[in-house]
């Protein structure tokens, strides 16, 4: 990472992502009420790696995670809606 990567992420502390696609294996609450699947695995990961805490922020539609993008209440989108027909 640059000096500045260093820097925003030491001076953000924590950074803040949104799913919103709840399909197993994806993304999806275990019996216990758990988010499990390959997003949240991959963004412990992704925590890990850069020693940040990472807050998953659960949102029940595309215009609700766009909406929190929009007014600096999250800082990526773990997931978005992929058509792959056009393939």
């Amino acid at each position: 990472m640059t000096r500045d990567d260093k820097n925003f992420l030491a001076e953000k502390q924590k950074l803040r992502t949104a799913i919103f696609f709840y399909h197993p294996p994806y993304a999806y609450c275990d019996e216990a009420g758990n988010l499990v699947g390959v997003l949240p695995d991959i963004i412990k990961r992704i925590s890990d790696d850069l020693g940040t805490e990472i807050e998953i922020v659960e949102t029940r539609s595309f215009e609700e995670t766009l909406d929190l993008m929009v007014n600096g209440e999250i800082d990526f989108v773990a997931d978005s809606v992929c058509d792959f027909s056009w393939a």
